[in-house]
């Protein structure tokens, strides 16, 4: 019996970085490392996973799609909006190809960058976001649910951003007449 027999014993399976499961298991990392704010660390094993499961099952993959998502995530929880922007922007090419642009998650992409636009002071690409992700969702959810209502609650933060006090205050309203 050599070194490695035996109960509990160690088996590499030896795909190196060559299979997707590598490339999955640094996304895993990437998350731990967000949950304890190693962001350096985070967006090393996000990355990793992005070349390796783009370099194994192509760009526009659910896969890559998944960890666009967390990058996206990492941006925004570090306040790097303008690099939310653009990865959100990467994924919803991918999620528009491989969900149809009227996904929830085409919608949810949207809705991060309208906050990412509406944090940089781009009102009027917020809005447009933000209109966008109000439309898939009344059609996708209906137009009560609750994420329906956060985005008309958005566009109504937007109003009062440009210092549009009454409509901002019609819309916050409308979102009360929907909650009840």
């Amino acid at each position: 019996a050599g070194a490695n027999a035996g109960a509990g014993a160690v088996r590499r399976s030896g795909v190196g970085d060559e299979h997707s499961e590598v490339g999955k298991t640094h996304g895993l990392l990437g998350f731990l490392y967000v949950q304890v704010r190693g962001y350096a660390q985070a967006e090393a094993h996000y990355q990793q996973a992005l070349t390796i499961l783009t370099r194994l099952k192509g760009p526009d993959n659910e896969d890559v799609l998944n960890v666009l998502f967390m990058l996206v995530g990492l941006a925004d929880e570090q306040g790097k909006y303008a690099q939310v922007v653009t990865v959100a922007q990467q994924a919803l090419s991918i999620a528009e190809k491989t969900q149809g642009p009227e996904s929830k998650q085409s919608a949810v992409l949207r809705n991060f960058m309208g906050l990412a636009l509406q944090k940089q002071s781009d009102l009027d690409g917020a809005t447009t976001q933000f209109h966008r992700v109000l439309q898939i969702l009344q059609k996708v959810l209906g137009p009560t649910h609750p994420e329906t209502l956060t985005v008309m609650s958005n566009l109504a933060g937007v109003e009062q951003s440009r210092n549009r006090f009454a409509e901002a205050r019609e819309q916050y309203e409308e979102v009360l007449r929907l909650q009840k």
